[in-house]
């Protein structure tokens, strides 16, 4: 992984753990989630596997979302 890409990727996972810490419901959206415990797992989001380009797995994502 670049440089860039793992500055992204730490800024991400700064943003989900302020929005977990702030009492949001946070669900992230992975093509491959981080396991549970593991480095990039964030405790108290939601993981689901889905893929944007190809829309695998977002219907299930987004059910029961209520946008607030």
């Amino acid at each position: 992984m670049s440089p860039q890409r793992r500055r992204r990727a730490s800024q991400r996972r700064a943003s989900q753990r302020r929005a977990v810490d702030a009492g949001h419901s946070v669900g992230v959206l992975s093509r491959n989630p981080p396991a549970a415990g593991a480095a990039g797992n964030i405790r108290g989001a939601e993981y689901f596997r889905a893929d944007v380009t190809t829309g695998e797995g977002i219907a299930a994502a987004l059910a029961g979302a209520d946008g607030n």
